[in-house]
């Protein structure tokens, strides 16, 4: 991992670094929170034990400017949802900024590869780092003996499956015509399209057998509406569903008035994580009009590849070693 803010560059320890973290660890006032100062042969044992295993639990804080090692980061996997962070830092650069730079960039990275949460515990008299988790939105979740914890919630989405009588917030989707605009001029023929606006009827009466169909029958299909978490708001929906033994067709739709924040991103990469870690699919296909340069745009950055080009509709699959050998590539932690 190699993360670069500003003034800071956070990369992997080497044995070569021991005399300069040694002479970190061993200050009393910078331990005076966490242990008793190190000793050269207790610095010798940390690094081997925590930097140089694989994958590393903690990573080398370097000035930009000349290199130079200033403390470590710790940042690693705490439970199956949440990494922990935290950082010590040499006395004579405190005061400068750093704690907080390196944290919004862990904060920058996280959500990036995709990381649900971060933990940072501290003690109790730490007041400096407690501020400067609050200032980064953490919240204090408990005490535990001398430790204060903290954790931020980074997953601005999530996906929930309806119940029957939710479905009125699709009915509501499929009738409004600016976030259907992608759909209309077709000739489909089908009860219900609407060519001149791209809507779709959907009356209470076929809820049933819609519902019947489509919910509750995974691996086959799987529909869910894609929320915020903040304020618990449905913005729009997906859905996969298995067109061959060889791949699932899916779709996404963001109500309109919710475009342009991200969403249909992060609602992608939450679909296709559900896709291939949850359901165990093979791979995903979708297709749209070559105009559609931002949906493009989004697909390409989550990993898919273009498979071909026919009559202005561009073809794009990800398949289960594309979705894990991306992961990687990205440098996730796992």
């Amino acid at each position: 991992m190699k993360i670069e803010t500003n003034r800071l560059v956070i990369q992997n320890l080497t044995r070569d670094d021991t005399r300069n973290l040694y002479h970190i660890l061993s200050d009393t006032e910078v331990m005076k929170y966490i242990e008793p100062p190190f000793d050269y042969n207790k610095t010798v044992t940390f690094i081997k034990t925590y930097a140089l295993c694989n994958p590393p639990q903690i990573y080398g804080i370097f000035l930009k400017q000349n290199g130079l090692l200033i403390g470590h980061l710790i940042f690693h996997p705490f439970n199956e949802k949440a990494y922990e962070l935290g950082w010590v830092i040499a006395r004579q650069y405190w005061n400068n900024g750093y704690a907080q730079e390196l944290t919004k960039g862990i904060i920058t990275y996280s959500k990036k590869y995709r990381i649900p949460k971060l933990v940072l515990e501290c003690d109790r008299q730490q007041i400096v780092t407690k501020h400067i988790a609050e200032k980064h939105g953490f919240k204090h979740v408990r005490d535990e003996d001398n430790l204060s914890v903290f954790e931020l919630d980074l997953e601005v989405l999530d996906l929930s499956v309806p119940k029957l009588e939710d479905l009125r917030y699709r009915q509501h989707i499929l009738a409004d015509p600016e976030t259907m605009s992608y759909n209309k001029g077709y000739d489909l023929a089908f009860e219900g399209y609407h060519k001149d606006t791209g809507c779709i009827d959907f009356p209470q009466s076929e809820w049933q057998e819609w519902y019947s169909y489509f919910i509750e029958k995974e691996p086959e299909r799987f529909y869910a509406y894609i929320v915020r978490k903040e304020d618990n708001i449905n913005i729009g929906e997906v859905n996969l569903h298995k067109s061959c033994e060889e791949y699932y067709d899916m779709g996404i739709v963001i109500e309109a008035k919710h475009r342009g924040n991200g969403y249909a991103k992060e609602a992608l990469k939450l679909l296709l994580q559900y896709a291939f870690e949850t359901l165990n699919i093979n791979a995903i296909h979708n297709d749209f009009e070559e105009e559609r340069s931002a949906a493009l745009k989004i697909h390409l950055d989550c990993g898919f590849k273009i498979i071909k080009k026919e009559n202005g509709i561009i073809h794009l699959m990800m398949t289960a070693e594309d979705y894990y050998k991306n992961r990687l590539n990205r440098g996730l932690l796992e």
